[in-house]
């Protein structure tokens, strides 16, 4: 007898996350790569230059929010300028949907297999 293993079927947590374009585009988010976490971790400083009105961390930063983002279940994907366009994301919005995608994690992190 056959199996089949559809790894779509497979139960995960998700951040859904509901972006300030017209249509409020709603992104089913997935947990990001291995390599995507370490450049999240790498990026903690950028992150806190950017709280202190750092305008040189901001491009830095919208590119890896727009990286994470496009782990998404509902292969979705955009860019850090369109981040700042289409989907209105502000430096504010940016800040708040790093601390959520890191809390995100942390509860990935501490849950049971």
């Amino acid at each position: 007898m056959a199996r089949t293993l559809d790894l779509n079927r497979i139960q995960t947590s998700i951040m859904d996350l509901t972006l300030q374009d017209e249509t409020r585009t709603v992104v089913h988010l997935d947990f990001p790569t291995e390599e995507l976490v370490q450049e999240l971790e790498a990026m903690k400083d950028e992150l806190d230059a950017l709280r202190k009105g750092d305008r040189q961390a901001v491009e830095k930063i919208y590119d890896l929010a727009a990286s994470l983002i496009n782990c998404n279940f509902d292969f979705l994907t955009v860019t850090g300028e369109e981040l700042r366009t289409t989907y209105r994301m502000n430096v504010l919005g940016a800040l708040q949907f790093f601390s959520a995608y890191l809390s995100f994690l942390d509860d990935l992190k501490n849950e049971k297999n």
